[in-house]
């Protein structure tokens, strides 16, 4: 798989719809009672049998399918089961990738913050070494070492550079 291919595949695991959009677009309105399907969230609710707060929930993206609920759109002719817990399991999936990812993220930053510190300690001494009439320029040049380290570090890692 090359690079972009590779980064398609990464967007579309972070980007999975919930399923209960999926209801919404397939099984419920208007155009969706000539393919079966009920004209209203209440109407769905009812032949369901739940709630209609609870398919409301969950077509909205609230709350997961329970197994019972995919059960439930199975027997209404709403597809199987099967196919509900696994767009609920790849969701879910997808979701606790972007998790992963965004702590990933904020710790990197944290990180990068942490060493901007330090460097930012080190310019206190400079100065004072300068008030002093002490030779400069040693730890300014590690100085800028290190920031332009850090600032390629985060470009890398957030795939900018």
């Amino acid at each position: 798989m090359g690079e972009i291919e590779a980064r398609e595949d990464a967007w579309q695991r972070l980007n999975t719809q919930h399923p209960g959009a999926a209801i919404a677009d397939a099984c419920i309105g208007p155009e969706a009672v000539p393919r079966g399907g009920a004209a209203s969230v209440s109407a769905a609710a009812e032949r369901l049998g739940v709630d209609r707060k609870t398919l409301s929930r969950v077509v909205h993206g609230h709350c997961a399918i329970s197994p019972d609920m995919a059960l439930r759109l199975e027997s209404a002719g709403w597809g199987s089961a099967e196919s509900w817990l696994w767009r609920q399991a790849r969701y879910d999936l997808a979701q606790a990738r972007k998790r992963r990812s965004a702590a990933g993220w904020v710790s990197s930053w944290l990180e990068v913050g942490q060493r901007l510190d330090s460097c930012l300690q080190r310019v206190e001494v400079e100065a004072r070494a300068l008030e002093h009439g002490l030779r400069p320029g040693i730890l300014l040049g590690a100085l800028h070492s290190e920031v332009a380290q850090c600032v390629s570090h985060q470009r890398l890692h957030l795939g900018i550079g």
